[in-house]
């Protein structure tokens, strides 16, 4: 599904800058095969579930929320991924990132169509410069000293044919600011 995708970050200080992370191909491809099977594990043969603000779905079950508007900030990234600023230090720090995601733009008779996997960014992903971060190469551990992040193999939501698809509202909101969804399905 995400083919040669770029892997972008929202910051958590101003969620409408979207920032591109810098990786290699082999890093790119293994990045957007985990997404895109991560899309799979959250929605493929399992019961779409039309959010209304209390129902808790069950394993085999998610919820979407219909006539969801992505941000354009976010679709630009998708469109022109070359064209947003690489995630780098600004002042001597690294931003904050509020969420990763990776999507592709598809184009047919005018109409634009875009897919969208994202995963919401915990503090304990950041790979701290401080203590000692070991990792195993050669039948050896080795010590670390750069600032990484790490991603995992699991996804929050996911967007596409205008709904926004989650299993948790809790994680989702934690993305987007969905707020008024809430307010409308419980009224």
């Amino acid at each position: 599904m995400f083919k040669d995708c770029s892997i972008m970050v929202i910051r958590a200080d101003d969620p409408s800058q979207i920032l591109r992370l810098e990786v290699d191909e082999a890093t790119q491809q293994a990045i957007c095969q985990t997404f895109s099977e991560a899309v799979a594990d959250l929605v493929k043969g399992k019961t779409r579930i039309l959010f209304d603000g209390s129902y808790k779905p069950n394993d085999d079950e998610f919820l979407a929320i219909k006539e969801f508007m992505l941000q354009e900030e976010i679709k630009e990234a998708i469109r022109n991924p070359m064209g947003v600023t690489a995630y780098k230090k600004e002042g001597g720090e690294f931003p904050e990132i509020k969420a990763i995601f990776v999507g592709e733009h598809i184009e047919r008779n005018g109409t634009e169509k875009f897919r969208v996997a994202f995963q919401r960014f915990r503090k304990e992903q950041y790979i701290s410069i401080r203590g000692f971060n070991l990792y195993f190469a050669g039948n050896t551990f080795r010590c670390e000293s750069n600032f990484g992040i790490n991603i995992s193999d699991r996804i929050d939501c996911y967007y596409a044919k205008g709904e926004l698809r989650f299993s948790s509202f809790f994680f989702a909101r934690q993305i987007f600011d969905l707020s008024e969804f809430y307010r409308s399905a419980t009224d």
